[in-house]
């Protein structure tokens, strides 16, 4: 080899390999700055079937930090474990039904000041997927003093002699913005579900006269497996948990407005909630005619469950536009010989274009320019916190709902 050529391949290397230690550098810095807040739900007593959504469950209200005054946080992971009553041991994830963390999102709203209009809903983890990680550097912006609301369901579908006391573990990692060498990607959740029309003649979520060329297959009539139901602007009855018959059935679903995209964005991760029996749920983007991104979920060889379903985690992102027009769809394949429940709900986090970080003095401005912000577990006083580690006996919640000591 030319000596040029030696030595220019030997500076390639080098910037290549300084490039690298430099990104483990940044990487394994934002790691030292992770804190992490774990949660214990009430503890359930499972001593009979539960179908989904239909076991034990309970709500705690709790903040992340209880800081004399407000800071800018970052949330970049939420996991959730089943473990015993003590907290100690784990146990099979089978008896999760989810876990939910939902946020007041106009409160949230008036803090960020934000024009658009969000989920209140920050994470579900559920059979399949039991955390959420962000490519480092990306997190959802909070204000240290908002409360969170945690809500937990235990599942029992394959043990119908049991007794077992088990709860939820939950793990939030978090940084402080304060703590920060590099800028944080803000990042928001949008949700797109899959549904059925249970009452009505359109089968299309927020429209009167749609176009099939331009809005896809119409929603499939079907029955709601649960009193819950959802109703459009138009009188149009929708259910996002229906019943499926035996067989295979694809349904699909206009997402369009469910995403109500405020702008053209990109998505940075991709969770799923699917039920039992789902093979597969996808986004597609019918203005272009492709697959957005499609989950595929891998079902328990024996018994009832989901075992895996795929999520998407990339710095990079997948482009959503506004003014496209985008669709669910999905796959319930039912080998048993009776009606299955069933749900399949996407959940993307988005770059939220119109974030402005703000200041501990926009912070404290903000609180209390509006009286009704001020809710009193924002203030330093002490935060309803249920079974936290270390905090003491737990409640127990029997198999009917109620409290037992």
């Amino acid at each position: 080899m030319h000596p040029v050529n030696l030595i220019l391949n030997r500076l390639i290397r080098s910037c290549v390999l300084a490039g690298l230690l430099l990104a483990l550098a940044s990487s394994m810095a934002r790691a030292r700055l992770i804190e992490k807040k774990v949660i214990l739900a009430p503890v359930f007593t499972i001593d009979k079937i539960h179908r989904s959504m239909m076991g034990p469950s309970a709500m705690q209200e709790f903040s992340l930090t209880t800081t004399d005054e407000p800071e800018l946080l970052w949330m970049v992971s939420f996991r959730a474990e089943m473990v015993n009553a003590d907290g100690t041991e784990l146990l099979p994830q089978e008896y999760m039904c989810h876990s939910n963390l939902d946020i007041d999102i106009a409160a949230y709203r008036q803090l960020m000041e934000w024009e658009k209009v969000a989920s209140p809903r920050l994470f579900t983890l559920s059979q399949g997927q039991f955390e959420v990680k962000f490519p480092a550097g990306f997190g959802i912006p909070l204000v240290s003093w908002q409360p969170l609301t945690l809500n937990s369901q235990v599942l029992n579908v394959n043990e119908p002699e049991i007794n077992q006391r088990v709860r939820h573990r939950i793990t939030i990692e978090f940084v402080r913005d304060r703590n920060l060498t590099e800028p944080m990607t803000p990042l928001f959740m949008s949700a797109a579900q899959a549904m059925v029309l249970v009452e009505g003649d359109g089968g299309y979520w927020g429209i009167d006269d749609a176009n099939p060329a331009k809005h896809g297959e119409a929603c499939a009539i079907g029955t709601s497996a649960s009193q819950a139901g959802n109703t459009d602007q138009f009188g149009q009855q929708f259910s996002a948990h229906w019943v499926v018959p035996p067989g295979e059935h694809v349904y699909h679903s206009l997402a369009t407005n469910w995403l109500s995209l405020p702008f053209d964005t990109t998505a940075h991760y991709v969770a799923v909630h699917l039920h039992p029996f789902d093979e597969y749920i996808e986004l597609v983007d019918l203005t272009e005619g492709r697959t957005v991104f499609r989950s595929e979920a891998t079902n328990r060889s024996t018994g009832i469950g989901l075992e895996e379903v795929e999520f998407f985690a990339n710095a990079d992102g997948i482009p959503l536009w506004q003014d496209h027009e985008y669709q669910v769809k999905t796959l319930y394949n039912n080998p048993t010989a009776v009606v299955q429940d069933s749900m399949a709900v996407m959940y993307f986090y988005l770059k939220d274009q119109e974030f402005q970080k703000p200041t501990r003095e926009q912070m404290l401005t903000r609180l209390n320019e509006d009286p009704a912000l001020r809710y009193q577990k924002w203030s330093r006083g002490p935060v309803a916190e249920t079974a936290v580690i270390g905090s003491g006996d737990p409640e127990d919640v029997n198999s009917n709902g109620g409290v037992s000591r």
